[in-house]
């Protein structure tokens, strides 16, 4: 992470994340990842849309089965689309992140969300049981606003 990469840390903090399943039963890494804004910085919309196509098909290519949800903040006002999806092990969770070009990505491993630097300057950090981070997001239509989902 780049000058801004304490401050982005701690923004990864404080996220929250809409309703997803998130099977504690299974041996397999649950990564939640944004796939927006690449490398921490705005992108237009138009970018957001390539990276979000990309990754699906990367993940589609390899069988990989995803849930589509917000990651924002703590009130929802700032939402960036992510996915959530199992892989074998975290290293490959490392792997998806580098490719979706984002410097952070979160697993959930025994109902514990934690949050894992893409570049592994930052130890894997607990942030506590997922449920204290998931939220409900208003059921209207969602629409793009630049890099944001805007509830109409």
């Amino acid at each position: 992470m780049e000058n801004n990469g304490l401050a982005l840390w701690q923004i990864y903090q404080t996220a929250r994340f809409s309703q997803f399943s998130h099977n504690s039963r299974t041996n397999r890494v649950l990564v939640v990842l944004s796939v927006w804004n690449a490398h921490g910085k705005t992108c237009s919309a138009i970018q957001n849309r390539k990276l979000a196509a990309f990754v699906s098909a990367l993940l589609r290519k390899q069988g990989i089965q995803f849930q589509t949800l917000w990651g924002g903040s703590e009130n929802m006002c700032y939402r960036e689309l992510t996915f959530a999806f199992n892989v074998i092990n975290t290293n490959d969770a490392y792997i998806f992140a580098r490719r979706a070009k984002q410097k952070a990505f979160y697993i959930v491993k025994n109902r514990k969300l934690i949050l894992c630097a893409t570049n592994k300057r930052y130890l894997p950090k607990t942030l506590g049981n997922v449920k204290e981070y998931l939220v409900s997001v208003p059921k209207r239509r969602l629409t793009y606003a630049k890099n944001q989902a805007i509830a109409e």
